[in-house]
């Protein structure tokens, strides 16, 4: 019967696609539209994140892999201090190279599935709900969480009050499964819409909310689908701190999406309009952080024919875009130089007083100093 009801649904949507207004959208009781000035936003915002995407792109693979790690460790550090118990940062380094099978496990693996190109994001209901089970739904089961309600889709009765893991805790959203279905089946197809990537994103992120479709960890699942979208348009550095970015303009996020949710309609324009702000303020910061640690780069740039340029060389890399340095392993990989030879020279590099060292879990990790 649900299926019967997502096919009819999904085919009025998709009638719905054919008549949309490229320049505007109306849904149950809100609507947006573009006006001059958020095209002129939107146009310099494009540009700034074209130019931070293709000076990314020409960087050497390791230093982007390296670099793209760090932003998905900051990122899950954050999840894991919003949602469930802190960890520090260094334990989730940890559980990420040692692969702990563990309740944080799922969290995890499915960022690493984003850098290893494995994740697309969701277009319908179904495709959202395998993301569901995938990574929340096996979390809560793995960490023993209360009130796990099983469910065929979405939630079949109201949210619980102060739900924290849900970004606005005393909004309800919306009150039937069929209700529900219908709106996520509308916001997941503004992906494919013809909007520009930051009005999809704001507009993914406000009708999400509005739905609430889960009991739980609404809020994640939204910032991870938005981030599987991006990292899928190749934006991936956008992708890797989209949730640091929203952190760190949570308050006002707050405000504003509670103001226009109690009202229960609206003009989004304005909402749209400052979350186009804070993707420019989150844009700059990656493009001043880019240009200095490719400047770092360029100073430690050399020939790199023999062995020890090329370890010195790695191990500059692994200075300027990691946190805790690189370990034998990672070196021998990308030197293609022998264990035994990297040891000669992390010996000599100790004994000279160059080279840090910490050791996190079973093995070491080495950087310049």
């Amino acid at each position: 019967m649900v299926s019967k009801l997502t096919n009819q649904i999904e085919e009025g949507l998709e009638k719905r696609k054919q008549l949309e207004n490229p320049l505007g959208i109306t849904y149950r009781d809100f609507r947006f539209s573009y006006s001059l000035d958020y095209l002129g936003k939107v146009f310099n915002l494009l540009s700034e994140l074209c130019s931070l995407q293709n000076s990314f792109d020409e960087m050497d693979s390791f230093a982007k892999n390296c670099f793209l790690r760090e932003n998905a460790i900051d990122e899950l550090e954050l999840i894991f201090r919003e949602h469930f118990i802190p960890l520090k940062r260094e334990s989730v380094f940890a559980s990420w190279i040692y692969e702990k099978e563990d309740s944080n496990a799922y969290f995890i693996e499915a960022y690493k599935q984003l850098l290893e190109g494995k994740r697309k994001a969701p277009r319908n209901v179904q495709e959202l709900n395998r993301v569901y089970e995938e990574v929340v739904f096996k979390r809560n089961v793995a960490f023993h969480r209360k009130n796990i309600k099983r469910f065929h889709l979405f939630r079949t009765d109201a949210l619980s009050l102060n739900e924290t893991t849900n970004f606005l805790p005393d909004y309800l959203g919306s009150s039937s499964e069929a209700e529900i279905i219908q709106e996520i089946s509308f916001t997941l197809q503004l992906l494919d819409s013809s909007f520009d990537v930051f009005t999809k994103m704001s507009l993914v992120f406000f009708f999400f909310l509005y739905s609430m479709p889960y009991y739980n960890e609404n809020f994640f699942l939204c910032k991870y689908v938005l981030s599987t979208y991006l990292f899928e348009k190749n934006y991936s550095l956008l992708a890797l701190t989209l949730g640091q970015l929203i952190e760190r303009n949570k308050q006002e996020l707050e405000t504003r999406l509670s103001k226009i949710l109690k009202e229960g309609h609206g003009d989004l324009s304005d909402f749209v309009s400052f979350c186009a702000d804070f993707f420019h303020d989150g844009i700059s910061s990656l493009s001043f952080e880019l240009a200095k640690k490719k400047y770092a780069c360029l100073k430690n740039s050399q020939p790199k024919e023999k062995n020890d340029e090329k370890l010195k060389y790695c191990l500059s890399l692994g200075s300027i875009f990691t946190s805790y340095g690189l370990n034998i392993f990672e070196i021998e990989e990308e030197t293609k130089i022998s264990i035994p030879t990297i040891n000669r020279y992390l010996k000599k590099m100790r004994e000279g007083g160059c080279l840090n060292q910490k050791r996190i879990g079973k093995r070491e990790f080495f950087s310049l100093k």
